[in-house]
């Protein structure tokens, strides 16, 4: 005889996804304890990355409160997953030390209780496949946006200056080889995980052809690159 199923075993169930890949967490913003944090190797779907491993973290929550999920989630744990040195590792990590400062590592925000929201239009470099070439995308992706009840006020923000106008002020009146030494002296780059990743992997000519593709900047006979004159003055206050 078939057994009927509870309201919460159907509404766990109804919410699992179907699709071998997805990752998505149902959880939008909800306020919790960080009780747990496990980690795993699994591994790397990044291009070019020779089937090294990557680092899986798992976040665990207890002490729940659910604002917001996406099938709804009425329990009181829940986790979630990052791969780190993903784009979405270096953003959740640069709001936590919004809140705690930049020498904060996740260890110091054990036990704590924080409020976790997906938000979006967050501007990060992804390469399109077919045409071999990195745009920059607005992505949506998890922040700790208050620790034991503490927001960090609007004020204290770093600006959202755009990747783009950052790198193509860097690129200005330099070559390739100075452009190399800019940008990893540069603290908005150093506190760029994804982009990191993306150096590592490629270095930095790639980085030059889409700006140049994208119209950013030219370079000149003698391999010197140049900010157009249309690029967004943001980047360097002006």
């Amino acid at each position: 005889m078939v057994q009927p199923l509870t309201p919460e075993e159907k509404t766990m169930l109804d919410s699992l996804s179907l699709e071998s890949r997805s990752a998505r967490s149902p959880l939008k913003h909800f306020k919790g304890r960080l009780a747990g944090i496990g980690h795993k190797e699994v591994a790397s779907n990044f291009p070019g990355s020779n089937n090294r491993n990557q680092l899986e973290i798992k976040l665990k929550f207890d002490e729940m409160e659910v604002y917001e999920a996406s099938p709804p989630y009425p329990w009181k744990t829940g986790e979630l997953t990052f791969i780190v040195g993903s784009q979405a590792w270096g953003i959740l990590g640069a709001s936590l030390t919004r809140h705690m400062g930049p020498q904060t590592k996740f260890t110091d925000a054990y036990g704590r209780t924080m409020t976790v929201k997906l938000t979006p239009d967050h501007k990060v470099n992804r390469r399109d496949e077919k045409s071999n070439t990195w745009n920059e995308v607005a992505i949506e992706a998890f922040e700790i946006v208050s620790i034991d009840g503490t927001a960090v006020s609007a004020s204290t923000h770093t600006p959202q200056v755009s990747m783009d106008d950052v790198l193509t002020l860097l690129a200005d009146g330099v070559n390739a080889d100075g452009f190399e030494t800019r940008i990893y002296q540069d603290p908005r780059v150093k506190g760029n995980t994804s982009l990191l990743g993306q150096l590592s992997q490629t270095g930095v000519i790639p980085i030059l052809t889409a700006l140049e593709q994208k119209g950013l900047i030219a370079k000149d006979a003698s391999g010197v690159y140049h900010k157009a004159p249309s690029t967004s003055a943001e980047a360097d206050g002006t």
